[in-house]
This record gives C-alpha cells, structure tokens and sequence, in this order.
C-alpha cells in the first residue's frame, strides 16, 4: 500500500497532535518496511524547505516527505481539488487531525481525537464554528474512522449518527523511555519550587483548572500549603483561571511555564509529587499515561475517557466537587505508601500502551478502508 499522512501538525503547532502523528510515524517505521508512506505537509506561510525541515521523517526508504505551495487545511483544499493533485496517488489518506481533504481514488482515514467542541460549545470560541462543520463533513465523508478511545468512538456515533462498526478504537502512547533525558535542570530553569503539584495541557475552561484552585484552598485552610506548576499555554477562557487564583490569594503558589520543549517533559513529570488532571472531557489524555510511564502518581477525573485509560492505576475523583481533589492530593502527598503504590500501578499501567502497537492497528484500519 501506498498511504498518505497528514503532517501538518508540525506545522499547526498542535501539541497533542503534533505527538500522536510523530508517535504513529515512529510507530509505523519500527514495524512496516514494506508500505510506503508519504508525509505530507501544506507549505502555509513557511518556505518549502522550512516546512519540510518541520515534519518528521524517519531515515528509511519506504518513507518520504512532500510539501505543498498550497496549505493543507482550508476551504481550498477542503472542498476544491483532490489531494491528489498535491500530493499524488496513493492508496489511502490518513488525516491524522480530525479533517479530510477531497480525494478522488483513494481510501480515506480521519483520526477524531475527541468531540468537545461538540459536548460543549462554551468551552470553545465562535470561530470554531465552520471547523466543526469541517470535522463534521469530513467523518461523515471518511471511508474509515480513527477514534481515540472507546468513548470518543461513543460520541462519534451519538454525535454524528455513524455505525460503530465503521469507527475503530486505536489507542495512544506514552515516549518510549529512550527518547527523553534522564536529566535536566529543570528546577533552575524556570525557578520551581522543591516539591510542587503538576497540571499539564492548555489552560482552558475544558481542563477545569480552577477546580485545582479550590482544592488548594480547601488544602491550605487545613494548614497544608502546595505549589501548582502548569505546563501549558493560555488558552479559551485562561483568564478566569488567573482572576480566581488571585482572588483566592493563590498567585504566589503557581508557576506557569509555556513552550516547554517536549523533551523536558519527562523531568516535570519525575520531578512532580503528583499530577492533578480533573478535565471536564478529553478523547483520550494522554498526560495521564505519560505521567504514568515516568512515575508520577495522577489524580484524574472520573469523566469521558479517563476512566478508560487510567483504570484503577490513578486516584479517580468527581471533576465537579473540589473536596474530592483536595482530598486526593492530600492522600498522595502525605501517604507514602499509598503514593508508591500508585506509582508502581501508573507503570504497569503506562506499559500496556506503545505506539508500535498504535501503528499495527493504524495499517489493519487501512487493510479495511482498502477492502471496502
């Protein structure tokens, strides 16, 4: 087979996504040296040349890179020529991001990472308006779909009325322990305290952040004082999450560090007492397995996929009651016992997930497109 990935990721910057579509590649080139694989990039406001430098591409001879003079995503390629006048033939196109171009001859895959902007759409600026639309035509077009996990595959189908026969559930994964620094001086770095509690994703009223604040307060007028590190850009609505923290006089005890490269994330990870995660809906939350894989006991929501992919390896608390994560925190932080155990299920866990296994069922998804 020939198969076309999007890469645009790296170019869009979309830090959840952009490590998925890098773990599948990574995936795909540990277990396929028969398929070809072109990765496939639109050039935007980048040179072609900058561009490609952008999208990673394994050293093998069944895997390429292809950039575009027009970008990928938009009303132009999204309802205007096939794809294959960019990027040429092929087999099967994955969009790895929720959205699919026109194709002519080829299969078509879409990954949906999740359905929140359609769960609530509050949680999302006006402007996503036509991109839902976009992600709703392209589902709906797509003679295959990736979904995140068993509830994303759920909404999918509830959402957007397709048979769940035509939706497979393929899983991500935490980096392999190879691929990050056992070391970084992290703490100087961006000046974090001794011993901190971990938040990891865009600050946005879907991460439910504020509901960390609370807890804190609840913690600290029981006379047990936590310093909170968010790794994370603002997001849609991060300015209630700084106007509550300086309400409840929390601004001293946060630290917020934006573009942190991914690979100082396993040193946060290792370096945090916990990581505190009490999302409103994810499609798959991936924080929760990397801090994990790396030792890092989780306090996570009990909503959308969490539960699926945490199990009982994480303490499981109601996003919706502060009390339930202040209690929670305050277990991991003063039981050692407890803490250590929760560390050795997280590892048992995290080692249940690799993107080579990603990317066997990412090619039996293609087999099926391809057969139909």
């Amino acid at each position: 087979m020939k198969i076309i990935l999007d890469a645009s990721a790296f170019y869009h910057g979309t830090a959840g996504i952009s490590v998925y579509t890098r773990g599948l590649i990574s995936g795909l080139a540990e277990i396929d040296a028969d398929n070809e694989y072109v990765l496939y990039g639109g050039r935007g406001g980048f040179g072609a040349r900058s561009m490609e430098s952008m999208i990673f591409c394994p050293p093998l001879r069944n895997f390429s890179r292809k950039v575009s003079r027009w970008p990928l995503r938009g009303s132009f390629m999204l309802n205007r020529l096939p794809v294959e006048f960019f990027a040429g033939a092929a087999d099967i196109y994955h969009g790895t991001s929720f959205l699919l171009p026109k194709v002519l001859n080829a299969r078509s895959v879409v990954t949906i990472h999740d359905l929140s902007f359609e769960i609530n759409i509050d949680w999302y600026p006006e402007v996503y308006k036509p991109w839902r639309e976009s992600v709703r035509r392209s589902a709906l077009a797509a003679d295959r779909i990736i979904a995140a996990s068993q509830n994303t595959k759920k909404d999918i189908t509830d959402i957007y009325g397709i048979s769940p026969e035509n939706i497979d559930v393929v899983y991500l994964a935490p980096p392999s322990t190879g691929e990050m620094p056992r070391e970084c001086d992290i703490e100087k770095k961006y000046g974090l305290p001794p011993i901190f509690i971990l938040a990891v994703g865009r600050i946005e009223k879907r991460k439910n952040l504020t509901a960390v604040l609370s807890a804190m307060s609840i913690l600290k007028r029981g006379g047990v004082s936590c310093n909170l590190v968010v790794v994370g850009a603002d997001g849609y609505g991060s300015d209630e999450f700084y106007r509550e923290a300086d309400s409840r006089g929390l601004s001293g005890e946060i630290i917020t560090c934006k573009n942190v490269p991914t690979v100082e994330l396993s040193c946060f990870y290792r370096a945090a007492r916990l990581l505190v995660f009490p999302s409103l809906y994810e499609g798959f939350g991936l924080p929760v397995l990397e801090a994990m894989s790396y030792g890092c006991p989780v306090v996570v929501s009990g909503s959308s996929s969490l539960p699926e992919v945490a199990q009982d390896a994480g303490i499981t608390v109601n996003p919706a009651s502060a009390e339930d994560v202040a209690a929670a925190i305050a277990a991991l932080l003063s039981d050692d016992n407890l803490r250590a155990d929760r560390i050795a299920a997280g590892r048992a866990r995290a080692a249940g997930f690799t993107w080579a296994q990603t990317a066997r069922r990412s090619i039996d998804t293609y087999k099926t497109a391809l057969s139909r």
